[in-house]
């Protein structure tokens, strides 16, 4: 047996060690491109003080992580080798004076020996107007000294570590010879990338780490401020920048952390720097520990356990989620396949429930399941994927097949214990009435099975009505061209998923696995719109629904479809496919509907499977679908389904052909990988697209949106659009003239261009335009300048007339001629 381990901080250590730990025989690999110093693990402190951000799949299942790994932690301190791994107990205080929630923590109540409310004396341990407080005595975990001693315990036991960069998973195929039967996923950040998980964001972190063996007690403030001594330093924190990618040190940030911990110590300003650390922590919610299969390109399945999405919780929850991680494991090594037995087990304990419920009906219906291969089980499983069992029998279900009973307390006991049993730590229950063991596996173990060879489509549906019809019957009918691809896709892949939208409500309204192929039979009561006969539609299918709980569209607004222009997954047509990836995350956006049973919907496509197999089809799946020209698409297009090409036709007559060969005989093209998370490469061949491809079609959805969310008839003001040709009028237009001034020409304007200066400055002023405020800048500053000059340099600059006739009169009468009415009237100008 191998099993590979991707990533090497606390996370992947830890789960390394768990499956050597569980899986002794077992080959155990790590590939990591990061280890020790250079990951986030070894920024973080290590204290074993969990927050409301950390949160799993459930309460009941976070609380198990949490109980698991302080449990982990406080068995490793209690053993002699607890200084090499660096392990202690610590207490500390928190303070704050923002309110009194901001000093509680319900998880370290519950776990940690020590946890309650400080007194007043207590609350003048550290300066500052702190008015609330706790005290507590925790856990520490000092990676420094964690990480070495894991892995080397890991290389002791027999595991290989491998420092190699994956970019996706299929690199394990190409760069290693071994064929992994379980992969185990830990890479923490970098499963952003890996894995396309959009949920999975950076929260930057920003700490020093400081000499100051005087401090031995953690102390918290306000503005997540945290004191935290370690084996080998103090850590000084801290900062929590949402989404930011940025791993540069930021002295800004420095500055404020000294500020706030030297404020709270002030002894820590003796103290000195070791080092300054930076490091992304890896936040998802919830934490992804689950189950995934990948279809390979020769059609098998890479099986994957997520581990990854902790956040700043990373070391304190590690051997929790590990031991999930490695329980997982074993389901995808024991079930959840299709040729082991336990699936089969407990899906033959749920199929004899229903057998004897409805033998009749399976008797009645023999001939139409011998006729579709995918409906041998519909007769039987009929009420449940209608919706129409009692309450009673689905309790009967849940319990494994125990006999009917009357006492509503057993009802109740039943209930709780089959609710209970959906826990990591009881995957097996036991039946009252027989001797068949079923295994019990969580939501997303479920849909991630129902996902594989699966294809997706949008079902547009004109009213609500038909939306509510549809789910208390369990069927469907749409137009002949949405038929037709239906029925083609349910021949070529094992499941086809229909997520249901009524037009103009602004969410979808659930989703469901279709069952069969469409038949004609009794039709059904459809709400039509006015003008359209039900003769206008097709055959009627049988569809199992998933989840009959609606979903906002504010809730999808971050998934594209690649295969519809790159336009949001809730913009498209009735039969609108969808990329089986945008699909997939679409679906895991669906609250659990627990008035569902997903077992019966398992064993129909584990039939389908089976029955592909047997007639040597492989499915189809992960592809782009023909594209559609201009005037056609599936249901018709723009001539309403009498015609056209279904492929797109290039320049020159030439048709595009997917997958065809160069002229030159060379390889196929192939298209690079596509992100469906990413604005900038939503089209299939990496290039942006717009959001609208025209100024009418944005406008139409501008006002179908506003007309959603407000719900009244009153018409928004429409986009702003130019008139046609309004762009080519602007380059017509001549360009304006430069506008004149006075001084001396820059380097940028060319004296040939120089503009003639105004009609104004050659032509003669009276009095009253010299008294007026009107009068040019140049001229003022000019008169300005010259009362300020000698009489000798302000006669230099007369003309020889002038300057005899000053001559003669000495320069008395001029200037004092000059002074008692030029200036006069110049000074009162200005004023």
């Amino acid at each position: 047996m191998d099993i590979c381990v991707v990533g090497a901080g606390v996370i992947g250590l830890t789960t390394a060690l768990e499956l050597q730990k569980e899986y002794r025989n077992a080959n155990i690999t790590i590939i990591a491109d990061k280890v020790l110093k250079d990951t986030t693990s070894d920024v973080a402190a290590g204290i074993f003080r969990p927050g409301i951000s950390f949160s799993g799949p459930t309460p009941e299942i976070t609380n198990k992580w949490l109980y698991d790994a302080y449990h982990h932690w406080d068995d490793l301190r209690k053993s002699s080798d607890a200084s090499q791994i660096g392990v202690t107990e610590l207490s500390g205080y928190i303070f704050s004076s923002r309110g009194k929630d901001m000093v509680r923590n319900h998880f370290m109540e519950k776990l940690c020996p020590k946890y309650r409310s400080v007194t007043e004396e207590e609350l003048e341990l550290c300066p500052g107007d702190w008015k609330y407080g706790s005290f507590f005595t925790t856990l520490l975990t000092d990676n420094s000294l964690y990480l070495p001693y894991a892995l080397n315990k890991f290389k002791q036991q027999g595991g290989i570590y491998t420092q190699s960069k994956l970019n996706t998973f299929s690199d394990l195929d190409n760069k290693f010879n071994v064929k992994y039967d379980v992969v185990v996923n830990c890479t923490g950040l970098g499963a952003k990338y890996l894995c396309n998980d959009y949920k999975l964001v950076p929260i930057r972190g920003q700490v020093f780490k400081v000499n100051a063996p005087w401090i031995k007690m953690a102390f918290f403030g306000d503005y997540d401020t945290y004191i935290i001594p370690g084996f080998r330093a103090v850590t000084l924190g801290g900062c929590r920048n949402f989404d930011s990618y940025d791993e540069t040190w930021s002295k800004y940030d420095g500055a404020a952390i000294k500020e706030r911990c030297e404020g709270m110590l002030p002894s820590l300003r003796k103290a000195d720097v070791v080092a300054q650390r930076v490091g992304l922590r890896p936040h998802r919610d919830p934490v992804r520990v689950e189950i995934e299969f990948q279809t390979k390109s020769d059609g098998s399945h890479r099986k994957i356990v997520h581990n990854y999405g902790h956040g700043g919780y990373g070391v304190l929850s590690a051997p929790g989620t590990s031991i999930h991680a490695v329980k997982l494991v074993g389901d995808v090594l024991k079930g959840l396949d299709e040729n082991e037995s336990d699936i089969n087990a407990a899906l033959q304990q749920l199929e004899d429930t229903f057998d004897t419920r409805s033998e009749a009906s399976d008797t009645s219906e023999k001939g139409d399941s011998n006729k579709n291969h995918h409906n041998n089980n519909d007769s039987s499983m009929s009420s449940v994927s209608s919706g129409g069992s009692s309450p009673k029998a689905k309790r009967r279900h849940k319990s494994g097949g125990e006999s009917k009973s009357s006492d509503t307390n057993n009802h109740a006991s039943t209930k709780n214990k089959s609710r209970s049993s959906a826990s990591p730590d009881a995957k097996k229950q036991k039946t009252e009435g027989g001797s068949k063991s079923g295994k019990s596996y969580d939501y997303m173990t479920k849909l991630n099975y129902l996902f594989r060879d699966a294809r997706f489509y949008v079902i547009k549906s004109n009213n609500a009505d038909n939306v509510t019809l549809s789910k208390t019957k369990g069927v469907w009918a749409t137009l002949p061209q949405n038929e037709a691809n239906l029925n083609r896709a349910f021949k070529e892949c094992r499941n086809v998923l229909l997520i249901f939208s009524v037009k103009e409500s602004g969410k979808f309204a659930g989703f469901a696995r279709m069952s069969c192929e469409s038949k004609r039979g009794p039709s059904v009561d459809w709400v039509l719109p006015p003008g359209i006969s039900a003769k206008a539609l097709g055959g009627t299918f049988d569809i199992d629904w998933i989840c009959k709980k609606e979903l906002s569209f504010t809730c999808t607004t971050h998934l594209y479809n690649p295969w519809n222009e790159g336009k949001p997954v809730k913009i498209g047509r009735d039969g609108q496919e969808i990329e089986p990836k945008v699909a997939q995350e679409l679906c895991k956006l669906f609250p659990e509907d627990d008035s569902i049973e997903m077992l019966p919907i398992l064993k129909k496509s584990k039939e389908s499977g089976r029955i592909l197999r047997e007639k040597g089809i492989k499915p189809v799946i992960n592809r782009r679908p023909p594209m559609m020209s201009r005037n056609s698409s599936s249901r018709g297009g723009r001539d309403n389904g009498r015609g056209g090409s279904s492929r797109m036709t290039m320049r020159g007559g030439r048709k595009f052909m997917p997958g065809r060969r160069p002229m030159n005989g060379g390889p196929p093209f192939k298209k690079p990988p596509i992100s469906p998370y990413s604005r900038d490469n939503r089209m299939p061949g990496g290039g942006k697209m717009p959001r609208y491809p025209s100024t009418t079609a944005a406008a139409e959805a501008y006002v179908a949106d506003y007309m959603r969310q407000m719900q009244h008839h009153q018409l928004p003001p429409m986009p702003y659009a130019p008139p046609p040709g309004f762009p080519q009028l602007l380059e017509a237009l001549p360009p304006a003239l430069p506008r004149y001034y006075d001084g001396s020409l820059s380097a940028d304007y060319p004296g040939s261009i120089r503009p003639p200066p105004p009609p104004s400055f050659f032509t003669t002023k009276s009095s009253a335009d010299h008294r007026s405020n009107d009068r040019p800048t140049h001229h003022r500053n000019n008169d300005y300048n010259n009362s300020h000059r000698s009489d000798k340099e302000r006669n230099s600059d007369r003309i020889p007339g002038q300057k005899r006739k000053l001559e003669r009169s000495g320069g008395s009468d001029w200037n004092n001629h000059r002074n008692s009415d030029n200036n006069k009237r110049n000074y009162r100008g200005r004023r």
